[in-house]
């Protein structure tokens, strides 16, 4: 991972180093407080930060603590994360390390904003992206040693927020109430009709999705940047 960051950084051009940045939390908690309209954050990877931003304390962008500046400024958390074909489900978001499972499991019982999920199973047979891909992102996807592409949990998460509904994108969503265990990472998922958590569930056949994450990418950045 260390050699997959480095490679990327040397793209970087601005001369910043990490001692000129803000923190994540630090960062999350300027941006929404200067939000003039409710956002829809995406989290993809560890739900560590997420949960450390919902447990941040009053500071000078805002005099919020993190659930309550949450509350007021996100309308809804998309996560990748979770497995939710099974009744018991695992999955490396939420179960690889010990932050990610107490992470995971005080992000779904403490967030105060609707929470809903793409899970392990929407995004693991559909493969887009690879070292043809232009620009930078296609150096990524090289320095993952993903070359040939890889599963598309990340941009399918991404691309249900823009379109911003399920129908369009794709996709229905199960309503219910989630739960993580914080010792295994295991979730679990009770349904309910008007349930504050949902998971996504695919209703197109695998080429709908892989053709537009496809396309996207192949879209020179200078070409797809309005």
């Amino acid at each position: 991972m260390c050699l997959y960051q480095k490679r990327l950084a040397s793209f970087c051009k601005s001369g910043f180093t990490n001692a000129d940045c803000p923190e994540a939390v630090q960062l999350y908690r300027r941006v929404l407080s200067r939000l003039s309209e409710k956002a829809v954050i995406v989290d993809v990877g560890f739900p560590t930060l997420i949960a450390e931003l919902l447990q941040s304390e009053a500071d000078d962008d805002s005099s919020l603590e993190g659930t309550m500046l949450v509350r007021e400024k996100v309308c809804e958390i998309i996560v990748m994360g979770g497995r939710w074909d099974k009744s018991v489900g695992k999955e490396y978001n939420f179960s690889a390390y010990r932050r990610n499972r107490e992470a995971a499991a005080y992000l779904c019982e403490h967030c105060p904003v609707p929470l809903t999920f793409l899970g392990y199973e929407v995004g693991k047979d559909i493969i887009t992206g690879g070292k043809e891909v232009p620009g930078l992102t296609g150096v990524a996807y090289a320095a993952h040693h993903s070359g040939r592409g890889r599963p598309s949990w990340d941009p399918m998460t991404a691309l249900f927020a823009i379109f911003g509904e399920e129908e369009g994108a794709g996709y229905k969503r199960v309503r219910g109430t989630a739960s993580v265990d914080p010792q295994s990472g295991k979730n679990r998922f009770r349904k309910e009709a008007e349930g504050r958590h949902a998971f996504l569930v695919k209703t197109e056949a695998n080429c709908f999705y892989q053709r537009q994450i496809q396309e996207i990418l192949m879209t020179p950045l200078e070409k797809n940047d309005a």
